[in-house]
């Protein structure tokens, strides 16, 4: 199970969590940690950590530098949180200023965008990338999945 910690949107992100946990076919226990920020903030984390001054819907901070199950602490002595009794993933930030402008701008319907963020964000923290044009179209899909699965999308 990946566990979400967060103060919004808990009830969904747990069943897109979940829904990725069988889709990616884990094991274990993990931890994700999600925050929402300001447009200024994400800005900031995105230049401070990235090297990329602007703003941006989400960022993935992965704790793991190779996530590969099963979730536990003999896997993970160092990244286990015997309090959660679960392996920390990493942690997301997601600014909702900055998808309510692009879902405005974009005809798009604003909480599926969080929604598709955070499958996004979770499956970076998997170790999901999209450098690639090829990359890019995998990971689309699976998010995909992972919103259908969670009864997010249809």
């Amino acid at each position: 199970m990946i566990k979400v910690r967060t103060c919004r949107m808990k009830k969904n992100f747990a069943k897109i969590a979940s829904a990725a946990y069988d889709l990616l076919k884990l094991e274990g226990e993990a931890v994700v940690d999600v925050d929402f920020c300001s447009r200024e903030e994400i800005k900031e984390l995105n230049a401070r950590t990235r090297g990329t001054d602007r703003e941006t819907d989400v960022l993935s901070y992965p704790f793991l530098s190779d996530a590969k199950p099963p979730f536990d602490e003999a896997h993970y002595p160092g990244d286990y949180d015997a309090k959660a009794g679960a392996v920390m993933l990493g942690c997301v930030a997601i600014c909702d200023e900055y998808i309510k402008q692009a879902a405005a701008e974009d005809n798009t319907v604003y909480i599926s965008d969080v929604y598709r963020a955070f499958a996004h964000a979770v499956l970076h923290l998997m170790g999901y990338d999209h450098v690639t044009d090829e990359q890019y179209e995998q990971m689309h899909a699976m998010e995909n999945k992972i919103l259908q699965k969670a009864g997010i999308i249809r």
